[in-house]
């Protein structure tokens, strides 16, 4: 789900042409999800997800802001009170291991609780993705090459930079 208005690309390329709107808008479904392939929710979300630890930590598909509930395979519902959250790492409080899988729901997402915006770099990456998806797609004079063969600009990925997943756990 795209969490930013078309009519911000629209005006980011100076596009005026209302026969591009429905580009526009996909631009916009692509970059939005990019960045949350790359980054994790943007919009305020929750997740259900099932790990696997062994030890007394755990890492999550997404960056947890708030921990709801967390239980064994067995159903055993434990404390979320005694788990300390660290982006995409979980840990036990008191260090107590655990083996086996556990269910975690937790909050997740960066929208800003007060404006309900997402934050800046956010929309600026989105922007710059969703521009290049558009540029790529409405280069009509050859003495105007437009790169392709990539998706995600080396700007946008420095928009990011601080803000990305750690895919399939830590090293």
């Amino acid at each position: 789900m795209a969490w930013l208005d078309p009519s911000a690309l629209r005006s980011f390329v100076k596009n005026t042409n209302a026969d591009d709107e429905a580009m526009i808008a996909l631009a916009v479904d692509v970059a939005c999800g990019k960045v949350e392939e790359l980054c994790g929710p943007i919009a305020n979300t929750t997740v259900t997800e099932t790990v696997t630890i062994r030890g007394d930590q755990l890492v999550t598909k997404y960056r947890a802001t708030a921990l709801t509930a967390i239980a064994t395979e067995s159903g055993t519902t434990l404390t979320t009170a005694d788990w300390v959250i660290d982006g995409q790492l979980m840990r036990n409080k008191a260090g107590t291991c655990y083996t086996g899988r556990l269910t975690l729901t937790y909050a997740a997402g960066c929208f800003d609780p007060l404006t309900g915006d997402a934050p800046a770099w956010a929309t600026s990456a989105t922007l710059i993705i969703a521009a290049q998806f558009v540029r790529s797609r409405l280069a009509r004079n050859p003495a105007d090459p437009v790169p392709v063969g990539f998706l995600v600009p080396n700007q946008a990925m420095e928009m990011m930079s601080g803000h990305l997943l750690t895919p399939e756990g830590f090293a």
